[in-house]
């Protein structure tokens, strides 16, 4: 397809900002792929199991109780996801909950979103500062008053700004790459 391998740009919503986080964790964390990697851009990741925020991040980290019952992305739902993929017996892993991660500070330029009606919101929150203190180029946008995947709904104006948001941040992440 004449894509260029050595610069590669991971991305990817709900399950798959999950996935994206995660191929961006294995990748950086190989000295032979590392350098191929430009950006990561995450909309609503999953990156913390409840019971394991770190240290120092617990006075932000409020959503998974507060929006409980939040439609799409809810307690319930986060809980029989973790059941099902086995992170309930790994909440402080890497490999599921990237906020653990010891190659935080070898992620490129990272972009995520999350929204205000969703139990994922303050995990796009820890992630941001997790990446910050490393001196990552970090850009996190909230969507306040949206439920999750909220732009998948024809009728919500709003959806339109989500998808250009997304290629503002492809931009951003791409050109914060070029200055490293």
């Amino acid at each position: 397809m004449g894509g260029d391998p050595s610069k590669m740009l991971v991305l990817g919503g709900s399950a798959g900002g999950a996935l994206a986080l995660q191929v961006t964790n294995r990748l950086v964390s190989d000295s032979k792929t590392k350098s191929q990697l430009k950006a990561c851009l995450a909309f609503s990741p999953m990156a913390i199991h409840p019971s394991a925020c770190p240290e120092g991040y617990q006075e932000t980290y409020h959503s998974y109780n507060e929006l409980a019952d939040a439609a799409v992305i809810n307690a319930v739902a986060l809980q029989m996801a973790f059941q099902l993929s086995g992170a309930d017996e790994a909440p402080t892993s890497p490999e599921y909950f990237v906020v653990h991660s010891d190659h935080l500070k070898d992620f490129p330029p990272t972009w995520i979103s999350s929204n205000g009606q969703e139990a994922l919101r303050d995990d796009a929150i820890v992630l941001e500062r997790s990446l910050r203190e490393t001196s990552v180029p970090v850009k996190r946008l909230l969507y306040e008053g949206y439920p999750h995947w909220f732009h998948v709904y024809p009728t919500l104006e709003k959806r339109v700004d989500f998808m250009n948001d997304i290629v503002d941040g492809i931009h951003w992440t791409l050109k914060q790459s070029t200055h490293e």
